[in-house]
């Protein structure tokens, strides 16, 4: 909350209006739908059940404090929230979206990491669809290239593969950001809105993929 006071739990849920002035400079409206404490822990409780946060990630943190004054993680160590950490110099580090000196292949695999791998990994809650998405994932098709996915009907549009190179519109990854549906989108809860850079860096990485599939 940005009032000071503990945020307030919604058993049920709830439904927030909320407008902006959006980076473009237009206002932007939107009803966010909270969930309720059981769709929470379809993410967030990836560990035992029990409710842990998101993206607490050095490599996605080791970056400058929002503020602008030093790095996220030495301020972290400096106030002694962070105990036990590596010599600086070995931090891993990704990169964000809109970074240019990073390749297209490392910001769109952070951009995946940040959005769809706590859930897409080996031991999240999609884990039985067989799509890793984590930065870590070296497997091409376990990332999705040319992989089938596990079950069909209207979540694939149609489409054979979660990722066919250098054709986004023939990807069901792309279908699934594009969707508002809530039956289809991609990340399932938290979103009735499609993140367009996102988007627009996943379509550039996969139109940038050589090869194709059978």
């Amino acid at each position: 909350r940005d009032d000071g006071r503990d945020a307030d739990l919604a058993a049920a849920g709830d439904v927030l209006d909320a407008t902006w002035i959006h980076d473009d400079g237009a206002a932007r409206s939107n009803r966010y739908v909270v969930p309720d404490p059981n769709q929470c822990l379809n993410c967030h409780g990836e560990h035992m059940a029990r409710m842990a946060p998101l993206g607490l990630k050095a490599r996605h943190l080791n970056r400058p404090a929002l503020d602008g004054a030093g790095n996220q993680l030495q301020r972290w160590i400096d106030a002694g929230a962070l105990t036990g950490a590596p010599d600086p110099a070995t931090w891993p580090r990704d990169p964000t979206i809109d970074e240019a000196a990073a390749s297209l292949e490392d910001r769109a695999r952070a951009w995946l990491d940040v959005t769809c791998a706590h859930c897409h990994n080996g031991t999240g809650a999609a884990r039985t669809v067989g799509l890793d998405l984590a930065v870590g994932q070296l497997n091409r098709e376990a990332l999705g290239v040319c992989k089938a996915p596990v079950a069909g009907g209207a979540a694939s549009g149609g489409r054979r593969y979660d990722i066919v190179p250098g054709q986004p519109d023939q990807s069901i990854l792309v279908f699934r950001l594009e969707s508002t549906d809530a039956e289809l989108r991609m990340p399932a809860l938290g979103r009735n809105l499609i993140d367009a850079e996102g988007v627009a860096l996943i379509r550039a990485w996969i139109t940038a993929m050589p090869g194709g599939c059978p």
